[in-house]
This record gives C-alpha cells, sequence and structure tokens, in this order.
C-alpha cells in the first residue's frame, strides 16, 4: 500500500539560509569534541523537529545519509548522548564525558541511573577520564546484571543487522588497485574469522538454552 503524500510549505528565504548554514556547522561542531558535539545536537535537534531539510531531502534519514555521512539510528544515538551530558549537568556534575562514545555508552541506561554510574565509573578510572568500558563496569555494579546483559545484547543484534545490511550491498572490483584488494581480502578474513568465533559461542549457548528448556518441560511435577 502506498505512503500518502505530504505536502509540505516551502521553506521561508530566512529559514533556507539558516539549514544552508546549519549543515555546515554541525559538520565541523561534530569533529571538534564534546562541547561542540553538544551545540551540533541543539542544530539537528532544529534541523529535524522543523524539518529544514523538506527542500532537499524527503525524509531526515537521507539528510543524515547524504550530509553527514551516518545512519539516522547513528544520528538519534550521537543525540541521546548530547542528551545524557544535558542531564548530567542538571545534576550538578562539572566533569563530564570527554567524548562523545563515552556518552553514547552512558546513554544506554536508565536515566535515573546515569549519575551514579558515571560517578562510579570515574572511581575505577582513577585519575583518568572514565572510557566506555569503564561505564560497562559501573554498570555491571549498579544496574541488575540480566538488564545489563539485555542491554548489550540488544546493541550487539542492532550492529549485526547493520554489518548484514552493508554486506548485501553489490561491489564491483574491476577498477579496484591491488593494494586496495588486499586490504579488503585481508578484512574479509579477520571478519570470517571473528563471525566464526561468535556463531560458535552463540552457538553454544542457545544449545544451553534449548537443553535447559527440554530439561524442565520433561521434569515431573507433583501436586502440593
Amino acid at each position: 500500500m502506498a505512503r500518502p503524500v505530504h505536502i509540505l510549505p516551502r521553506l521561508s528565504d530566512e529559514q533556507r539560509s539558516l539549514y544552508e548554514a546549519l549543515k555546515v556547522e554541525i559538520r565541523q561542531d561534530i569533529r571538534v569534541g564534546v562541547e561542540a558535539f553538544e551545540r551540533a545536537s541543539q542544530k539537528l535537534l532544529r534541523v529535524r523537529d522543523e524539518r529544514l531539510y523538506r527542500e532537499e531531502f524527503s525524509t531526515f534519514e537521507e539528510f543524515c545519509r547524504e550530509i553527514l555521512s551516518h545512519s539516522k539510528t547513528h544520528v538519534n544515538r550521537m543525540l541521546a548522548a548530547a542528551d545524557v551530558i544535558r542531564g548530567l549537568i542538571a545534576q550538578g556534575e562539572t566533569v563530564l564525558p570527554d567524548n562523545e562514545r563515552v556518552a553514547r555508552e552512558l546513554a544506554k541506561y536508565p536515566k535515573s541511573e546515569r549519575l551514579m554510574i558515571w560517578k562510579r565509573a570515574r572511581q575505577i578510572a582513577d585519575r583518568s577520564r572514565p572510557d566506555y568500558r569503564a561505564i560497562r563496569k559501573a554498570a555491571l555494579e549498579i544496574v541488575p546484571v540480566r538488564e545489563a546483559q539485555k542491554i548489550w545484547m540488544g546493541e550487539l543484534i542492532e550492529r549485526l543487522r547493520n554489518a548484514k545490511r552493508l554486506l548485501t550491498i553489490s561491489v564491483d572490483f574491476s577498477g579496484a588497485s591491488e593494494e586496495s584488494m588486499r586490504d579488503v581480502c585481508e578484512l574479509l578474513v579477520q571478519l570470517e574469522k571473528a563471525i566464526s568465533e561468535l556463531s560458535i559461542h552463540a552457538g553454544v549457548q542457545l544449545d544451553r538454552i534449548q537443553k535447559a528448556k527440554r530439561s524442565a518441560s520433561s521434569s515431573p511435577s507433583f501436586p502440593e
């Protein structure tokens, strides 16, 4: 069934000028660091919420892919990371994540527990700024293990789906150089090895789960 076509009003001259300026500034700010990253997130929200992209692109997803060279999913994670930083500031925290990767890791956990996780991660990191590993370690102490594992498993599944999409694209190697093909072959071998190891571990765990279910279903039940 075809989607209904929504005709949106054209941009005003002022909006068009704003859109062109924000496109450039967002790309610049993303490269600079957390402070600029926070500014970039505010501009991204404005482009998205006011649909300033509408004369150039049909969707925000197209804007993200063509202008930022990122998927909409990745951009949404960036916006979530910026929300984490704003939340920490609002709670009086003065030492903040020093890169977007760390803020994105913290964004995976419930808002009510982020400040506690961040403070514990800072203790774990001692005098250094916490990295994403410190965030995960701190989360294990604060968030129930089952809940934390569910979060990480969801992230893994999403990454595997994205990898599958990328690997199904049609590739023309006819014009590739020997150096490029050597890199491609090396990376594919490494990828095949990593996937094979992951597949073995996943298969073993699936087998354990299925055996446990069969054992539970075959156990005799006794009336109370």
